[in-house]
């Protein structure tokens, strides 16, 4: 392996820590049984939440390590373009917009919307269309335009890449 690769696999397990053999900074986050790190939780009344309250994103630790691994190809792509999008690539892009999808698609119920998604040599989304069952949902027009701000490696071997069919699973 490169040294440059090994250096970007590694440098996540250094960027919380003092790294090795460094003197361990003194951390700033509260125990979990440190009763004055943690409020009390107030009774909250269903009647004072309103419509449009958003409740942040659940941790998704999978699709954070696959956004990262796509942004690094984007990245890198700019000065060597892939020889072609292959099945890693676009899996790590589109399981990044994951957590998106669930908070902003979801209405409440479980639901697999397919699309066919075409992708530019430049890594734009120049197309991306539902189809079977729910396509014409609301869901499936959320996830359609999520899918449309994804930013793909630069690739060669084609003037596009199309995706037939990709499930997209909606947990609410």
């Amino acid at each position: 392996m490169n040294s440059r690769l090994l250096g970007w696999m590694f440098a996540g397990l250094f960027a919380l820590g003092a790294g090795c053999g460094a003197p361990a900074e003194k951390s700033t986050i509260p125990e979990q049984n440190d009763s004055a790190a943690v409020p009390a939780a107030k009774p909250s009344s269903p009647a004072k939440k309103t419509a449009d309250e958003k409740k942040p994103a659940p941790e998704d630790p999978v699709a954070k390590q696959a956004a990262a691994f796509c942004n690094h190809a984007v990245e890198d792509s700019v000065m060597q373009p892939l020889d072609q999008l292959d099945k890693k690539h676009i899996s790590a892009c589109l399981i990044a917009i994951r957590p998106a999808i669930n908070q902003e698609c979801g209405k409440g119920a479980a639901k697999e919307i397919i699309l066919k998604i075409i992708v530019d040599k430049s890594g734009e989304v120049t197309g991306a269309f539902p189809i079977g069952n729910g396509a014409d949902s609301p869901e499936a027009a959320c996830i359609t335009n999520k899918v449309k701000a994804v930013k793909f490696p630069r690739f060669i071997a084609v003037p596009q890449q199309v995706i037939e069919k990709y499930p997209f699973k909606i947990t609410p």
